[in-house]
């Protein structure tokens, strides 16, 4: 059937699944953007339509494959482009779509909304080994600490040459030891890491501090020899 614009069609087009919808028009101009609205109430559908060599738009709609649900569809054919403020705007009419389901349809599922939830399978944890073997390798990392202390108690701790500086440089590697521990007992690594950048800071300006003491207290003790 052939239109004129601002024209629509005298009556309804019937139309099964076996059926193709074809519509071709042309345009006097070029336009950047061409469409096929076929909508019943709320539900709608849009196709491209493309020109071909012969400088004629075509919209080809498989009615079986793109719609889902039997029912009457208006046409509205819908032409922008840059140079015009609102779309052109062209109701072509009706058509009445038998897709040959005799249960009642239901519309398309609509992606929008919550999805399901996606839940984690995580590897599970890895064997621990015998007590026995960890009391071992406990022994192994903590004796060195306690032959420190032994030899301490045998030999004798000389706190003649600690001075003031030597302080503060303690409490910060003390601290540091002690979050060690903290961590092997109950921290994890991003709380370990927060409180180790201050706390090492601390230390190692201390430490330098102290360091550069103890070096111009040995500079005369060289000069004098």
């Amino acid at each position: 059937m052939k239109l004129t614009y601002s024209t629509k069609l005298d009556s309804k087009l019937q139309a099964d699944s076996s059926q193709h919808l074809i519509v071709k028009f042309s345009v006097s101009r070029t336009v950047h953007q061409a469409f096929l609205r076929l909508y019943s109430g709320k539900k709608e559908i849009i196709f491209v339509a493309e020109q071909d060599s012969s400088k004629v738009y075509k919209v080809e709609v498989n009615l079986a494959s793109e719609l889902s649900f039997t029912d009457s569809f208006e046409m509205e054919l819908i032409l922008g482009d840059p140079i015009v403020t609102n779309p052109i705007r062209w109701t072509l009419g009706a058509i009445e779509v038998n897709l040959g389901s005799s249960e009642i349809s239901t519309p398309p599922r609509s992606t929008r909304g919550p999805k399901p939830e996606i839940e984690h399978l995580f590897r599970p944890a890895e064997k621990r080994p015998p007590e026995p073997v960890s009391l071992f390798f406990t022994g192994l990392t903590t004796a060195p600490l306690l032959i420190l202390l032994m030899l301490w108690a045998k030999i004798g701790i000389n706190f003649g040459n600690i001075t003031p500086l030597a302080v503060p440089f303690h409490l910060g590697f003390g601290s540091i030891l002690g979050l060690f521990t903290l961590f092997w007992l109950k921290l994890d690594m991003f709380m370990t890491c927060a409180w180790l950048i201050p706390i090492g800071g601390f230390t190692f300006l201390t430490g330098h501090k102290l360091l550069s003491n103890l070096a111009k207290q040995r500079k005369p003790e060289k000069s004098d020899k």
